[in-house]
């Protein structure tokens, strides 16, 4: 950031950080995007909906998804489940701390009640193949 640079390149910026230090992380990349161009290279998705105005979906080299992070969340829309039992034949899956509920991403498991989806699993989704 020395020289004050109108285009700033960050490259996983928060790997190896608290959660404190991200939120102050965040904090001062935002204020520095009010003047400049950031672009933010990175797999924390987390960090992505708190900072990113536009999002690009790279895979294997190619764009598969372009748009806002509200976008990119929406492309999961109606495809996150929630359930009690295991169930094979989804994108993803994985159980959901104290709740001991399994969280789903793709075709609804026999008795599993529609969730919202967050951005995480719109990159799922992106990054799928599946439409």
């Amino acid at each position: 950031m020395l020289g004050d640079p109108q285009l700033l390149l960050l490259d996983e910026p928060t790997v190896g950080m608290d959660p404190s230090q991200r939120v102050r992380f965040r904090s001062t990349i935002s204020d520095l995007a009010e003047r400049r161009t950031v672009l933010l290279s990175t797999h924390q998705t987390e960090d992505v909906a708190a900072l990113c105005d536009r999002v690009l979906v790279l895979q294997s080299g190619a764009v598969v998804f372009e748009g806002t992070p509200s976008a990119l969340t929406d492309l999961a829309r109606g495809r996150v489940w929630e359930s009690t039992g295991q169930e094979a034949g989804v994108l993803a899956s994985w159980r959901i701390g104290e709740q001991g509920l399994m969280r789903y991403v793709g075709n609804p498991p026999m008795g599993a009640s529609l969730a919202a989806p967050s951005i995480e699993d719109g990159y799922i989704v992106a990054t799928s193949g599946r439409p």
